[in-house]
């Protein structure tokens, strides 16, 4: 699901791409009153049914890509979705245990606006604010291509004054 005014996404594994599935998915994540914009997948048909009033609208692919009357398109979460999915393919495998946790990740990342060392970054002083009462990490800004982290007041839990964050 791709929501086009904040360019925030979320995907849902789920076990089958039935209606009853999917719709699920939908009373779930979206908002009522909301606009829904699909493509003529069967499964969507009853979106309209949903007690959240939504306001289903759809393409036919088979015929556009963008309907030239309504001008509803998928582009957005097909873009997103194809994103995803080469990121994954860059792992060269994923195991169907972790699926869940590599797209939360990359989805973490797209909705913060993160690259991976600026993701690296934001956790551990999300860390350090989490358990501030062990002291603090503070980032650096750096010369070098790496950020270089420096401990303070932090009891031996990193065994040395900085690290370089690949």
């Amino acid at each position: 699901m791709y929501e086009r005014d904040s360019k925030k996404c979320i995907f849902v594994v789920v076990p089958r791409r039935d209606a009853i599935t999917l719709l699920s998915c939908i009373h779930k994540h979206i908002l009522p009153c909301s606009i829904v914009h699909s493509d003529c997948w069967r499964a969507y048909n009853s979106i309209n049914d949903l007690p959240n009033n939504y306001d289903h609208r759809s393409v036919n692919h088979d015929l556009y890509f963008v309907d030239p009357t309504t001008l509803v398109h998928t582009n957005g979460v097909e873009s997103i979705w194809n994103s995803a999915k080469n990121h994954l393919k860059t792992m060269r495998g994923v195991s169907r245990a972790y699926l869940c946790s590599y797209l939360n990740e990359f989805i973490w990342r797209h909705n913060n606006n993160l690259s991976r060392p600026d993701a690296a970054v934001t956790i551990l002083n999300e860390i350090s604010e989490q358990f501030g009462r062990f002291g603090s990490l503070v980032v650096k800004e750096s010369t070098r291509e790496k950020d270089i982290l420096e401990r303070h007041q932090f009891p031996n839990y990193l065994e040395t004054n900085s690290m370089d964050i690949e």
